[in-house]
């Protein structure tokens, strides 16, 4: 699950969860500076050791979609904890060889 907020606006782009980070649980914080008018990204802080920050750069023409001009947007990424979210607790099959 994810929360966005933008201070400059409406804002209704709703990111997806990286793969790499669901596989470890990870959860973070991205502040970010977005320049829909040449399709950049910057980053302003990272908590998550540059994950999340390629996830939100690889998705920036999705994020400047009819957009213009220069938004700061924070973006909370926050895991679904529980036994549904275990790997091997919901593929009892799958067995240790050992």
């Amino acid at each position: 699950m994810m929360l966005s907020a933008c201070s400059s606006g409406t804002y209704n782009y709703v990111i997806d969860y990286p793969t790499e980070a669901a596989r470890i649980s990870l959860g973070g914080k991205v502040e970010t500076k977005v320049n829909c008018d040449i399709k950049q990204v910057e980053i302003i802080s990272d908590t998550s050791n540059g994950i999340f920050s390629r996830h939100i750069k690889n998705r920036v023409r999705s994020i400047c979609y009819n957009k213009k001009g220069v938004m700061y947007i924070t973006y909370l990424f926050d895991p679904v904890r529980g036994p549904q979210q275990d790997i091997l607790s919901t593929q009892p099959n799958r067995r240790f060889a050992g």
